[in-house]
C-alpha cells in the first residue's frame, strides 16, 4: 500500500491506496481545451473548488467503463 500525499499544505490530507484502475481517458475534439481547463481551474476565495472542472473531467470519462468501486 502506498501512502499518497495530495493535498499536504496547507490541509494535511493523506490516501492510502490499495490499487489503481488505469481507464484510457476519451478523446473528444476539444479534450486540449477541457485538459487546459482542468488543469488552470482554481478555488475561490472561500476554498470551493471551480464546478466546471469536474464538469469538464466527466467528458474525458467513459462511463461505460468506469467500475462503481472507483473514486470520482
Amino acid at each position: 500500500m502506498r501512502r499518497c500525499y495530495v493535498w499536504r499544505r496547507p490541509a494535511g490530507i493523506a490516501f492510502s491506496l490499495d490499487r489503481v484502475l488505469v481507464t484510457p481517458a476519451l478523446r473528444p475534439p476539444e479534450r486540449r481545451q477541457l485538459v487546459r481547463g482542468i488543469v488552470d481551474a482554481k478555488r475561490d476565495n472561500d476554498g470551493k473548488s471551480d464546478p466546471g472542472r469536474i464538469k469538464k473531467l466527466n467528458q474525458l470519462v467513459d462511463k461505460k467503463r468506469r467500475k462503481p468501486s472507483s473514486v470520482c
